[in-house]
């Protein structure tokens, strides 16, 4: 038969490409135990080096220790130097003692000892390997860089040294409670620390694991207003007045508050918060019960009637463009001001709080006028120019009203009387907004708060026989 004995062209090519596939397959199976081989083989190299006699690193000898061991004798030391080593920050003739270990910094030992290994063997050729039989090489010695975020550094260097620092104060003007008139008190230059420029002293001992005293130098803060300043950026910016009820409690209670706000002063950025001024009201400061707006309802509470210098403060504030950080208003409208203009407060959770954004300080005068029955809050500090009013204007968007009368029945009536208790009064939604003019023309106008006050229904007591309340 024709062909018998000989392989087809088909069967040959088959073949041919088996073998290839084969061949690829040994080759790649070698690489791999090659590539492990040379993993392994650099581990067990790296697990089996010496590092060569004399060798230190940040100063501990690590010759004749293998990787594992120099790594471990090296991140002891350097936790033991931040720990047991100190730092005396010397300021101004005053120490200040600072643990290391405070600092944050950090040493990446594997990666030196690798590169004393790579040292090493770039040093192998045969008259190497002789100097170091005969110990001609001479002692390789070396440093690990430590690893630090300096802002953290120097925050934490700040941070030390801060109760030693003495900040500057600014002059301010103090009002005579007698002649009305302002006294200047100058103010005093402060020392600060210039903590960056010794950063690289400190970095210095840290890595050398010395206890060390850094000299740290001093710098000179001036006061940032004058008595110059504040003579020429002084005057009454606003003022505002509410009128008082002949109730004594009530007074005797607006005026402690009254005098625990008159003359302070609202340094420029700062934020004025009344209830950490005046502090919480209690019978040992002198505050008794007088009526006051809780929940709703019109009750004796311990400080009543302190929110009408709140209220009156709030609306000098306006006036003065000052910013309202914080403001609550009452549930119904304060009989003393305008509706929309009153600000309540609370111990727990009800706060009057206003921020001096000019660039100098707000003084605050406040009086209470038992003659004329007034309660006047003037505010001084930075004129506004010349050519600029404010006003605030409150304007009410709806009026809503009682829906009713609550009926309290009393045996103490004869029967069918009727005794008005609580007289019904109407609630508001109204806007506040701070306008200013320019030639008195409009130049800008901002909301200040749009609240809504509930209706107030009245409430009577009627005599009847027998005593029910619905």
């Amino acid at each position: 038969m024709a062909g018998k004995g000989r392989r087809s062209k088909t069967s040959k090519q088959s073949g041919k490409r088996n073998l290839i596939k084969n061949l690829v397959l040994v080759l790649v199976v070698m690489a791999v135990v090659f590539g492990v081989g040379l993993s392994v083989a650099a581990s067990s190299y790296q697990n089996r080096y010496i590092f060569a006699p004399g060798t230190t690193l940040d100063g501990q000898n690590i010759g004749g220790m293998t990787v594992d061991e120099a790594k471990k004798a090296i991140d002891e030391r350097h936790k033991s130097d931040a720990v047991n080593k100190k730092i005396d920050l010397e300021f101004d003739g005053t120490l200040t003692e600072l643990d290391q270990s405070a600092l944050g910094i950090k040493y990446d030992t594997a990666s030196m000892l690798a590169q004393i290994m790579e040292d090493d063997k770039a040093k192998n050729s045969f008259l190497d390997n002789v100097a170091k039989v005969l110990g001609l090489s001479g002692k390789p010695s070396y440093e690990t860089k430590p690893i630090y975020d300096k802002e953290h550094l120097i925050t934490v260097l700040k941070s030390a040294l801060s109760e030693k620092e003495k900040p500057a104060t600014d002059a301010k003007a103090v009002m005579d409670e007698k002649t009305g008139e302002f006294k200047y008190i100058e103010g005093e230059s402060g020392i600060t620390a210039d903590v960056e420029s010794i950063v690289d002293a400190v970095l210095n001992y840290v890595k050398k694991g010395e206890t060390a005293t850094v000299q740290v130098a001093t710098q000179v803060q001036a006061p940032s207003i004058t008595v110059e300043d504040i003579k020429q950026n002084i005057a009454l910016v606003s003022e505002y007045t509410t009128n008082l009820t002949d109730e004594t409690n009530r007074n005797t209670n607006i005026k402690l508050i009254c005098d625990a706000v008159d003359g302070y002063t609202i340094a420029p950025g700062a934020t004025l918060s009344l209830n950490e001024l005046v502090g919480q009201r209690t019978t040992e400061k002198g505050y008794v019960m007088a009526a006051a707006i809780l929940d709703g309802k019109v009750e004796d509470d311990l400080g009543g009637g302190i929110c009408q210098l709140a209220g009156t403060l709030y609306n000098a504030a306006l006036m003065a463009d000052m910013e309202i950080v914080e403001r609550v208003k009452h549930t119904y409208p304060a009989d003393y001001l305008p509706v929309g203009l009153d600000a309540s407060l609370n111990w727990n959770n009800q706060d009057l709080k206003i921020k001096n954004v000019s660039d100098y300080p707000i003084l605050i005068d406040s009086n209470m006028d038992l003659t004329e029955h007034t309660l006047t809050v003037k505010l001084y500090g930075q004129p506004i120019a010349d050519n600029i009013k404010i006003e605030i204007n409150p304007e009410v968007i709806k009026e809503l009203k009682p829906q009713g009368e609550k009926i309290i029945t009393t045996k103490d009536l004869a029967p069918g009387v009727r005794q008005v208790v609580d007289e019904a009064s109407p609630g508001y939604e109204v806007v506040v907004y701070r306008k200013y003019y320019m030639n008195n023309e409009e130049i800008k106008s901002e909301e200040i708060s749009h609240d809504t006050y509930g209706a107030k229904d009245a409430t009577v007591k009627v005599g009847v026989s027998g005593a029910t309340v619905k």
